[in-house]
């Protein structure tokens, strides 16, 4: 039986790439912050947030990186640009200044949307697993490690509004979070029609991207077209669309992962393909799975897997 492998993103796998490197700057950090704050950063590993994501700042765990004196938020900062690519790390630093610059438009007491918190989990220096995150309202970031190995990056999550600006004293057209969504649209485009059709998924756009809604399970809607029926060219366009999110982390922490026939990865799709219209997609299946759900200007994006928080390394 013919098995699909794909590049990226869609691989959870221990990869010793920079992790010593994130071991010295978090330790580097944590050194920084003031013990009075220690309480809110530290955490034992199987604290039970470790493996919660939320985006809801009043329901935030851990410690407030606006309120870091100005050396631990230089260290917070080298801690971010070992752990990502220099890709990932623009993104991170884009989405942080653009929910700071937005935050105005919201109200605080119940988003607080420029606002990030971080919390370290487990003792890097001792023992067996640590891990750290850092949360807002269009970021979760989770890194889990093994001694000097990197063995998740899952959940990810990151989002932008607005995703284009088109007013704002000359910066008409940036766009934060564009390439992922405008590869997935044009390769829904090139489609025949018959293999088109079959890409969308029933029941218009959900009201929320579904790996938020069901934190214990990889779902998707019924539908989408199963990724080895595609062609070489169509899986070249699909490559590229992964490439974007895998360019996020350090190469070295990237694999290749097989779907097999009887449980085929799928792409699902629905709405428009505009880069920033209104439209839901899903690539993935039962082992790793990317999503976005743009609400129109207002898109969010999530990566997960059967390995969150190295579930699957760890065992537990």
């Amino acid at each position: 039986m013919l098995a699909l492998v794909l590049w990226v993103v869609l691989a959870c796998v221990p990869q010793r790439s920079s992790a010593q490197t994130v071991r010295e700057t978090l330790l580097a950090f944590t050194a920084d912050v003031p013990k009075a704050d220690s309480l809110r950063l530290h955490h034992v590993f199987d604290a039970t947030h470790r493996t919660r994501w939320d985006r809801i700042a009043l329901r935030y765990e851990g410690l407030e990186v606006a309120k870091l004196p100005p050396t631990a938020r230089i260290r917070f900062h080298n801690l971010l640009h070992a752990s990502l690519s220099s890709t990932g790390y623009s993104l991170v630093l884009g989405i942080m200044n653009a929910d700071i610059a937005g935050s105005t438009c919201f109200d605080a007491s119940l988003e607080q949307v420029g606002g990030y918190w971080i919390n370290v989990f487990g003792d890097p220096a001792h023992d067996p697993y640590w891990g750290y995150s850092v949360e807002g309202h269009h970021l979760s970031l989770n890194l889990t490690y093994a001694g000097d190995s990197l063995v998740a990056h899952t959940p990810f999550f990151f989002g932008a509004h607005p995703q284009m600006l088109s007013t704002g004293g000359g910066r008409e057209g940036q766009s934060l979070i564009y390439q992922e969504e405008h590869l997935v649209g044009g390769l829904v485009d090139s489609l025949p029609p018959a293999r088109r059709g079959r890409v969308y998924a029933s029941g218009g756009l959900p009201s929320n991207l579904y790996g938020d809604d069901h934190l214990d399970t990889l779902y998707a809607p019924q539908g989408g077209i199963a990724l080895w029926r595609l062609s070489d060219a169509e899986r070249s366009q699909l490559d590229d669309v992964l490439d974007v999110y895998s360019d996020y982390f350090p190469t070295s922490s990237l694999s290749v992962v097989s779907f097999p026939e009887e449980d085929p990865a799928k792409l699902i799709y629905t709405g428009d393909t505009h880069s920033n219209g209104k439209h839901y997609y899903c690539i993935g299946g039962a082992q790793a799975q990317i999503e976005c759900l743009n609400f129109g200007n207002h898109t969010h994006h999530l990566w997960r897997c059967d390995n969150d928080f190295g579930a699957a390394v760890i065992g537990r």
